[in-house]
């Protein structure tokens, strides 16, 4: 788990937020979108045209060695959580342009779920649990897969990840322009959650929900979208949307 814990826990408490039932708008595009990525995000950085971001990736080292990391946006502009509703479903969309990837290329993209708690008068975020996808670049397209964990100190082992998942999905697509759509539903009446990804507007798979059932249950809403890691600064994001 090593970095992965870590950078859990600092993304719960970088940030204080204030409750809020409804759902929050999100920007879209160009320099609004990017002002949204306020973690992990001094090397994001608008596209040529205006429409997107490029989503580079801040690097670092400790005692584990050299480190990248990639960029974090809590889904929302003030309350930084959304919240579920008992039986209906809050969807994640957002479109990458992975043209610039070259076969065993890779990005990783997560969404987080918790609570939230109050100190001091201001609120953070309670992480609960998340799930996470790697798309890979290969010779006949990509694979999408679920992965479980991710290693920020190098790129073999997130690879070894995406082969070795039990839920993964092949894609073709000419122009490498791709659209993902996380649909997450919560159940207060057995404390459950479940969550599927959609590839371009194509079922990929439901993912296995990780965590013990203490956790589970404590879950109230969405947290953060994060492009966890990459071994290439060129993937763009066209466009992120929360309904």
């Amino acid at each position: 788990m090593r970095k992965l814990l870590v950078m859990m826990l600092s993304l719960a408490v970088l940030m204080s937020f204030t409750a809020c039932e409804d759902k929050p708008s999100v920007p879209t595009e160009g320099e609004d979108l990017k002002a949204l990525f306020a973690t992990y995000s001094s090397n994001l950085s608008v596209n040529d045209d205006g429409t997107g971001i490029v989503l580079g990736l801040e690097s670092g080292s400790d005692e584990d060695g050299e480190y990248r990391i990639g960029a974090s946006t809590w889904l929302g502009e003030d309350d930084k959580l959304t919240n579920f509703v008992d039986g209906e479903s809050i969807t994640v969309d957002f479109t990458l342009d992975l043209s610039s990837m070259k076969e065993n290329d890779y990005t990783t993209f997560s969404l987080a779920y918790g609570d939230h708690s109050e100190a001091n008068g201001s609120w953070s975020f309670d992480y609960k649990t998340e799930t996470i996808f790697t798309v890979l670049r290969t010779a006949e397209g990509y694979t999408v897969a679920q992965v479980n964990n991710v290693d920020y100190y190098g790129d073999d082992v997130n690879r070894e990840y995406v082969s070795s998942s039990s839920k993964s999905k092949e894609v073709t697509d000419d122009d490498g322009v791709i659209d993902f759509t996380y649909t997450a539903q919560y159940s207060d009446g057995d404390g459950s959650l479940s969550v599927s990804l959609m590839v371009n507007d194509e079922k990929a798979f439901d993912f296995t929900i990780n965590g013990g059932e203490d956790a589970i249950a404590a879950i109230k809403g969405v947290g953060y979208l994060w492009n966890c890691m990459s071994n290439i600064d060129t993937v763009e994001m066209l466009g992120l949307s929360l309904t």
